[in-house]
């Protein structure tokens, strides 16, 4: 388990340094006009908020979720954490850079690229860097490397699940 852990926060150290980049690479390219870029359809609801109506609110949550998946380990790990006093302040700060990363995330990419360049995107983040700067770039290869890499720990789930316990 420990080999595992360590392995994972590396990984997980990696892909934050490759966010970082990304926020760096995108943070000049932001245009608050770039987040609302697609136009309304005629769906219920639709606005320049909401262009998709209610249907594409609920089509978005599954993938919102993946913005917290990694908040499902927080408690798995406070069972196991052996000194709560000293290990509960490191989770909520986990906690917090998780939810940093993601509002960055959130808004970086749409706001760089714009949110019609992505909108139908199954890898977003080296999607917006290509389509902000106009073609392929060392940074659009990192995140997404990184982002392939950051793959790595899901099979793990299953181990801190207790499954060989």
């Amino acid at each position: 388990m420990g080999e595992a852990l360590r392995l994972m926060f590396a990984i997980t150290a990696v892909a934050l340094v490759a966010l970082v980049v990304f926020v760096i690479a995108m943070a000049p390219k932001f245009e608050f006009a770039n987040l609302f870029d697609i136009e309304p359809t005629g769906a219920a609801g639709a606005n320049s908020f909401i262009p998709f109506g209610y249907a594409g609110v609920l089509g978005a949550l599954v993938y919102g979720i993946w913005f917290f998946l990694a908040v499902e380990g927080v408690p798995l790990a406070a069972e196991e954490a052996n000194d709560p006093k000293r290990d509960m302040p490191r989770g909520i700060t986990a906690m917090t850079i998780l939810l940093v990363t993601a509002a960055l995330m959130l808004f970086i990419a749409p706001g760089g690229a714009g949110s019609s360049a992505i909108a139908d995107s199954d890898n977003p983040l080296p999607e917006a860097i290509r389509s902000a700067f106009g073609g392929d770039t060392w940074v659009a290869d990192f995140v997404n490397y990184v982002g392939l890499a950051g793959r790595l720990p899901s099979p793990g789930r299953a181990i801190s699940r207790g499954s060989f316990r």
